[in-house]
């Protein structure tokens, strides 16, 4: 199985859930109007830190559930306009860039899972970008 042994319940897909419409909401807003300068170094070291949160958020709340570590992981992603912020804009980016501006305004209101499944639609029709995240964490978003 893809999920790496996947410990599912209310609880921790909550979780999971909680951290994703983070970093949608955070995302989305900051690609419409960053909340400081960053250089693209910098947006470039907050994006990679923002993919190594969420993949640990995952392996936290999905593969060994540990509630704690999860939230832990979950407020460093959002603390002071962090790495979520700069992920979600970068994944936004994409979005716009295959998809278009209405696209990306329209799926706002449906959270996470609505904003990442995009984000992998556009990616496979994309001849400049890939997938950014593990196939384990691409497939279960799929499912929720």
């Amino acid at each position: 199985m893809l999920f790496d042994n996947p410990i599912i319940n209310e609880e921790n897909t909550q979780s999971f859930i909680n951290a994703i419409d983070a970093l949608a909401a955070e995302g989305t807003a900051t690609f419409v109007s960053p909340p400081s300068i960053k250089s693209k170094n910098d947006i470039y070291h907050q994006v990679k830190k923002g993919i190594t949160l969420l993949e640990n958020i995952y392996m936290n709340t999905v593969s060994n559930y540990s509630p704690v570590k999860a939230q832990d992981l979950h407020n460093k992603g959002i603390i002071s306009a962090g790495p979520f912020y700069w992920l979600g804009a970068e994944m936004s980016k994409v979005i716009v860039n295959e998809m278009g501006k209405k696209k990306l305004a329209e799926i706002i209101p449906y959270g996470g899972s609505k904003f990442i499944k995009t984000y992998l639609v556009a990616v496979k029709s994309s001849q400049e970008t890939s997938n950014i995240f593990s196939e384990a964490l691409s497939q279960y978003v799929l499912t929720l």
